[in-house]
């Protein structure tokens, strides 16, 4: 069983975070989300093809080790800035595993979500990645709806938390909002559009080849 760490960054405080973990958000009838992809489901379809061609999967995940470096340089004479590049969150994982995971999104998706979480004393800042897959944004493109798998969504079982820079009080007592990262693309307003959509053809061609070939 994976021990999760209290975290205490970003300013001096001996308060600890009340949730150790990601997953906050409210539970509730969740209204329309902007579609991603015709049937919604383009993440889905995204993510299958990056499982299945070799080469288009190795430029992803060159790309994302690129973006994410060797870790992250600070002030070490600072120390809550080097305890937040440390340990990011009450999984413990270090700011550079967060940036990682929400450069592979950017690589494969063109949008990325992290989780800011704190309180109302900002007495402590913790950044947690959130699978892009599971996020669509609200009609109302205020707050990202979550769910573990669009393709059977029940929306008693979506939460929600708002776009930065807004924040929600949580029923533990924490202050949490999302951060939407995405490239702008004309005629494309919610959603950020995958950089190597021109490609897609390309891609699959490569697997089915190799399919090909051995049959």
């Amino acid at each position: 069983m994976t021990k999760k760490i209290a975290t205490r960054v970003a300013v001096a405080s001996n308060h600890s975070e009340p949730l150790l973990g990601s997953g906050g958000g409210v539970t509730h009838t969740v209204g329309k989300v902007w579609r991603w992809g015709s049937n919604n489901l383009l993440p889905n379809a995204l993510s299958l093809l990056a499982r299945r061609s070799v080469a288009h999967r190795r430029i992803i995940n060159d790309k994302a080790d690129y973006i994410a470096g060797k870790g992250v340089d600070c002030d070490e004479s600072i120390g809550e800035l080097r305890h937040l590049v440390g340990c990011a969150n009450g999984n413990g994982e270090t700011l550079r595993c967060v940036l990682a995971r929400l450069a592979m999104d950017m690589a494969m998706f063109g949008n990325a979500f992290m989780e800011v979480v704190t309180d109302a004393q900002r007495s402590f800042l913790s950044l947690y990645h959130v699978d892009a897959s599971t996020c669509r944004l609200a009609r109302h493109s205020e707050h990202v709806v979550m769910h573990h798998d669009w393709s059977k969504f029940r929306s008693s079982e979506a939460t929600t938390l708002p776009l930065y820079p807004n924040f929600e009080l949580q029923d533990d007592g924490t202050l949490r909002s999302v951060v939407h990262y995405k490239d702008y693309e004309p005629m494309f307003s919610h959603y950020g559009v995958a950089p190597y959509v021109a490609g897609l053809d390309a891609a699959a061609i490569l697997y089915k080849t190799d399919r090909w070939n051995v049959s």
